[in-house]
C-alpha cells in the first residue's frame, strides 16, 4: 500500500472538519463565454472545450481563478472530455496527452497563485468523463480501448514539472475524479488501468493511498438503476480505493444529503464524500447561504 503524500492527508484531514466547496459546470459556464470559432481553432471543433486548452488557455485559466475567488477549495481540470474516444471526433485525437498535461498545469497554477495570497491550501482534482462512447448503449469502441484511453491520460497526469509551476508543487493533480459514472462497467473500465501498461502512473498511486474519487450521476442510484452504496462496496472490495461520491440534487434538502453522506445504510461503513447538485430549490443566493450553513454545523455536529 503507497503511503499518502503529503498533500493527500491535508486532503483527508480537512475532510474529517469541514465540507470542502469544489467547483462545477466548467462545460456549461466555458460555453457562456460567447467565443467565436477562432478560439476553438477553427469551426470543426466549436464545442469541445478541451480546445481552448491549446487555442485560448487564458479562458480556462480565469475560469479556475474565478471560482478560486468565489471560494471553492477544489477546482477541476478542463479535462471531462480529455481522452482519444472523444477527442477523435474533433481531429485532437493524437493530442489527448498534451490536453490532459495542459488542463492539469492551469488549474494547478490558479490553485498556486491563491495559496501564495492568503495560505488556504487548494486541490487540483483530475476531471474524468465517461467519454461519448458506450459499451452498452452506443458501442463503437471496446473495452481494451476504453482502458487504454483512461490510461492515455494517466500518463500525462504522471508526469512531474514542479520547476514550471508556481509554487513549486510536485504534482500537478491532488486527487481524480471519475465523473458521471452511469453504469459500474464504467469504473471496471477505469480501474482497468491497474492491470495496464501504465501501473506506475499518478492515478494509480493515489488509487492505492485511497485518494481516487468516483461521482455517479444524480440521487441514490445511477441512470442505470444501480445502487450508488453497491458500486463503492464492490470496488473497495476488490481491492480498488474508490471514494464514494454521492451526486445528490440539493431539492430534496440538505437532510437527504448529510443522510447520504454519513453512512451507507446497506453496510453500515461511512461514505467519505458527497458533490451535492445546487439547482432549483436554491437559485435564491441568500437561501442557498443559509441552507449551506445549516448543512455545515449538522455535518460537524456528527
Amino acid at each position: 500500500m503507497a503511503v499518502p503524500t503529503l498533500r493527500g492527508k491535508l486532503l483527508q484531514e480537512l475532510l474529517r472538519h469541514r465540507i470542502l466547496l469544489l467547483d462545477g459546470a466548467t462545460g456549461t459556464e466555458l460555453a457562456k463565454k460567447g467565443l467565436d470559432a477562432s478560439d476553438y481553432g477553427g469551426p470543426e471543433k466549436v464545442g469541445c472545450h478541451e480546445a481552448l486548452l491549446l487555442y485560448r488557455p487564458d479562458v480556462v485559466l480565469d475560469l479556475h481563478r474565478s471560482y478560486l475567488a468565489a471560494g471553492a477549495d477544489i477546482v477541476e481540470t478542463n479535462s471531462f472530455g480529455a481522452t482519444r474516444v472523444v477527442l477523435s471526433e474533433y481531429g485532437l485525437a493524437d493530442r489527448a496527452q498534451e490536453l490532459n498535461r495542459i488542463a492539469a498545469s492551469l488549474a494547478r497554477q490558479a490553485c498556486a497563485e491563491f495559496e501564495v495570497r492568503d495560505g488556504r491550501p487548494r486541490f487540483v482534482a483530475g476531471s474524468m468523463g465517461p467519454t461519448t462512447k458506450s459499451l452498452t448503449l452506443t458501442g463503437g469502441v471496446d473495452f481494451d480501448k476504453l482502458v487504454a484511453a483512461y490510461a492515455e491520460r494517466d500518463v500525462a497526469w504522471a508526469e512531474r514539472r514542479a520547476a514550471a509551476l508556481p509554487g513549486g508543487r510536485g504534482r500537478w493533480l491532488d486527487v481524480a475524479a471519475a465523473r458521471d459514472v452511469a453504469f459500474h462497467l464504467r469504473l471496471r473500465e477505469i480501474a482497468g488501468q491497474a492491470t495496464s501498461q501504465a501501473t506506475t502512473t499518478l492515478v494509480r498511486e493515489a488509487r492505492a493511498r485511497g485518494e481516487t474519487w468516483v461521482t455517479t450521476v444524480e440521487g441514490e442510484t445511477t441512470f442505470a438503476g444501480q445502487r450508488t452504496y453497491r458500486r463503492v462496496d464492490l470496488h473497495t472490495r476488490a481491492g480498488i480505493a474508490l471514494y464514494g461520491y454521492t451526486h445528490l440534487d440539493w431539492e430534496r434538502g440538505e437532510q437527504c444529503w448529510l443522510e447520504v453522506l454519513r453512512v451507507d445504510p446497506e453496510t453500515g461503513a461511512p461514505v467519505p464524500g458527497s458533490r451535492p447538485v445546487i439547482q432549483r430549490r436554491y437559485r435564491d443566493r441568500a437561501a442557498l447561504a443559509r441552507a449551506f450553513a445549516r448543512a455545515r454545523r449538522r455535518y460537524a455536529g456528527g
